[in-house]
């Protein structure tokens, strides 16, 4: 038996990524537990608009079979958010698009929370907003406000300091801007919160927040689907907003001398 302490001698590790339609539901690959105990499998979709797919687990017998949703044993996970004001715990948001609406006015006192803080917008001039942070509650904006370019420019740069910042999240979240009006907000691997929550207390027309990324997983026994007559599984996405990517991560355990990865791998001899 090869023992070079490799992870992958102790864990069948494959992959699938296949276009995640917004037409239809969607479809990975089948896996076999024929040869394995237990199998962990870790969902994520990407898209300019995720919306709100369902995650579901699919049983077959054989790894060529259409097979059938099978929720008594897992699934039913829903990811991202169907408003642009609010993204609520338990949908597994690792990105979104935060954006300051062209034209809309943001008043003083307008506010979003992002996991547990609360980013209050203000006029004061950005050099000294920072003195008016607390521990729970930081501000962001302009002296020029948010009804012209440089003052939404000036904005989003402010809340990308006061995210980042030591008194913000540091480096478990990261701000990204993109156009003058724009930012992805993305959690990091430093993260000790496992996903993003956003609500907007101001105006829906001044601060909006649209998911980009998701992730949702779940692990399952051979002995459940086994009890069903099935010896194989996938997964099934139904249909994202926009069209996007979607990938499947699945580690089986219990084997011995698992086969080989399905791809290019390097590992240590």
């Amino acid at each position: 038996m090869i023992n070079n302490g490799n992870i992958s001698e102790k864990l069948k590790l494959d992959v699938d990524a296949f276009v995640a339609s917004s037409a239809a539901t969607s479809s990975s690959k089948k896996f076999g537990m024929a040869d394995y105990n237990k199998a962990a499998i870790l969902v994520s979709v990407y898209s300019v608009d995720v919306g709100t797919p369902v995650i579901d687990l699919v049983c077959s017998t054989a790894s060529t079979s259409a097979g059938s949703t099978n929720s008594s044993v897992a699934g039913g996970i829903t990811l991202g958010s169907s408003v642009n004001t609010a993204i609520s715990p338990g949908r597994g948001v690792k990105q979104f698009t935060l954006t300051m609406a062209s034209g809309a006015t943001g008043a003083t006192g307008d506010a979003f929370t992002l996991c547990g803080k609360t980013f209050v917008f203000s006029t004061t001039g950005t050099t000294s907003i920072s003195t008016l942070n607390t521990a729970t509650k930081l501000y962001w904006g302009s002296s020029l406000g948010s009804t012209e370019d440089g003052g939404i420019k000036g904005s989003i740069e402010s809340l990308k300091a006061a995210i980042e910042g030591t008194g913000g999240f540091g480096g478990m979240i990261s701000v990204t801007t993109g156009t003058t009006a724009n930012a992805a907000i993305a959690l990091t691997d430093s993260a000790t919160m496992n996903e993003l929550v956003f609500g907007s207390t101001g105006s829906t027309l001044f601060v909006t927040a649209v998911v980009n990324a998701a992730a949702g997983g779940f692990e399952i026994g051979a002995d459940e689907i086994s009890a069903q007559g099935y010896t194989h599984f996938g997964i099934t996405i139904s249909s994202v907003k926009t069209a996007g990517q979607a990938g499947v991560t699945v580690i089986r355990t219990g084997g011995i001398n698992p086969s080989e990865f399905k791809g290019v791998f390097t590992k240590n001899t």
